[in-house]
């Protein structure tokens, strides 16, 4: 026959409210239910040094305004580059007036037929020359979007890498302080290693 066995005696120490601070933590739903829980021993969040608070904002300003430089005068270069558009009536109209007038000279078919393969030719000319600029426009339009695009994105990785080392450095000063923090307050590490 089996004996039950006894309880073994709690051995873990006793939990004293006074012993340990308690901070209130908000809920985040907004209800004004409160609860709370043990405040550990670490130092506040970290905030970066003077230095690095000015640096980095100043650094990510430098960064915009050099963007928007760059983009403000790739902008103007390409208006001043592809200027208005040719008007091309007088060249029509000079077209026109030498047929006309080589039309009048011309005896018979053979030289009529001359005469329209020369305005044919001078107007097929004219085409080709309007044809050429505008694909140097439509290029002109393209380049200055892919340059655009492309100075929009440096700006943005510009800033992103400010944000990037901003944080490690934030990272950098926290860590420094906790070692630090740990170092003046050796109960604190205790503490931390006992639990």
């Amino acid at each position: 026959m089996t004996h039950p066995q006894s309880p073994t005696p709690d051995t873990t120490p006793a939990y004293t409210p006074a012993a340990t601070p308690y901070v209130p933590i908000t809920d985040p739903t907004g209800i004004d239910d409160v609860a709370t829980e043990p405040a550990m021993d670490t130092p506040t969040p970290a905030s970066p040094s003077p230095l690095a608070a000015t640096i980095f904002p100043l650094l990510k300003m430098i960064v915009i305004i050099i963007g928007a430089a760059m983009a403000l005068t790739v902008w103007i270069g390409a208006t001043q580059s592809t200027g208005d558009s040719t008007n091309y009536g007088s060249q029509i109209s000079t077209i026109r007036a030498a047929k006309n007038l080589n039309d009048a000279a011309a005896q018979g078919a053979p030289q009529q037929s001359v005469v329209a393969g020369w305005a044919t030719v001078d107007y097929l000319e004219l085409v080709a020359t309007q044809l050429d600029e505008s694909a140097a426009q439509q290029n002109a339009q393209l380049r200055l979007h892919s340059d655009l695009l492309l100075i929009a994105l440096l700006t943005g990785a510009g800033l992103l890498l400010a944000s990037i080392v901003e944080s490690l450095a934030r990272r950098k000063a926290a860590s420094t302080r906790t070692a630090s923090h740990h170092q003046d307050n050796p109960s604190a590490t205790q503490n931390l290693d006992a639990s």
